[in-house]
C-alpha cells in the first residue's frame, strides 16, 4: 500500500503524509470489497492494488501495494505507533475520505480486517508510513512549527515509531531553530525517548492552578 496526500488545511498549516505498506493478505481484503462495491470509484482519491499518481515504486515494495492515495485531506495523519494499529488507521482515512459508497459492506469489511487481525499482522512484508505537519500559528514559537511523525517496519529490524516537534524557519527572540519541543521514540515496543518541553508560562499556570486549589481546599476547611 502506498498513501501520499498534501494538502493545506487553513491558511497557516501544511501538513503531507506518505505511506507505502506491502501485505498481500490486507490486499485481498481489499480487493475484494472493492468488486463488491464497497467504494464510490467515480471520483477516487485512492487506488487498490497500484501506484497510481505516482513516479517510481520504491525497492523491495510490491508493484501490487493494498492501497495507494495521491489525494486526501487530513484523513491519513493518523500514524500508527504498531503493526496492530495499522487497521485501524486504514480505516480512519477511508472513513475521512468520503469513499464509502455502501455502509453495510464497509461494515462487513471492518469486521472481517479486525477478524483477521493476527494473520495480518504476520503478514506485513514492509511499512512506511510518515506524517509532516508545519504551522505558524502555535502558541510556544514565533514562526514555523514543524512536526514529524513515522512509523516503519521490517522484517529484519521490526517496528520503529518517531515522533518529533521541532523550530523550523522563524524570529522568535527566545527560541532557536532546530529547538526540539517534543520527541517519542519507540523501537518494537519499548519507548527509547519520550520528551515533551514545558514553557515556562505553562509551568507558572501550572503551579497558579495548583495553589488556587490549595486555598479553595483550606477555605472549605
Amino acid at each position: 500500500m502506498k498513501i501520499r496526500t498534501d494538502f493545506v488545511t487553513n491558511s497557516s498549516s501544511v501538513s503531507t503524509a506518505e505511506v507505502v505498506i506491502d501485505n498481500p493478505v490486507l490486499l485481498e481484503i481489499l480487493q475484494k470489497y472493492k468488486d463488491m462495491g464497497t467504494f464510490d470509484l467515480r471520483c477516487p482519491d485512492f487506488a487498490i492494488g497500484n501506484y497510481n499518481g505516482f513516479g517510481s515504486v520504491p525497492e523491495k515494495v510490491s508493484k501490487t501495494p493494498a492501497l495507494s492515495v495521491w489525494l486526501s485531506e487530513d484523513s491519513w495523519g493518523n500514524v500508527p505507533s504498531n503493526l496492530t494499529a495499522i487497521v485501524e488507521s486504514i480505516l480512519d482515512g477511508l472513513r475521512g475520505g468520503y469513499a464509502i459508497k455502501e455502509e453495510n459492506l464497509f461494515t462487513q469489511m471492518k469486521n472481517e480486517l479486525e477478524g483477521k487481525q493476527k494473520e495480518i499482522d504476520t503478514a506485513y512484508k514492509h511499512v512506511a508510513w510518515k506524517r509532516s505537519y508545519s504551522c505558524n500559528d502555535d502558541d510556544d514559537y514565533y514562526g514555523e512549527m514543524e512536526e514529524t511523525e513515522l512509523f516503519t517496519f521490517d522484517p529484519l529490524t521490526g517496528e520503529d515509531y518517531h515522533f518529533t516537534k521541532v523550530a523550523g524557519m522563524g524570529e522568535d527572540e527566545k527560541i532557536e531553530e532546530g529547538f526540539v519541543f517534543a520527541e517519542k521514540h519507540i523501537v518494537n515496543g519499548e519507548v527509547v525517548v519520550d520528551f515533551e518541553f514545558e514553557s515556562e508560562d505553562e509551568g507558572k499556570n501550572d503551579e497558579e492552578s495548583g495553589d488556587e486549589e490549595s486555598e479553595d481546599e483550606n477555605y472549605d476547611e
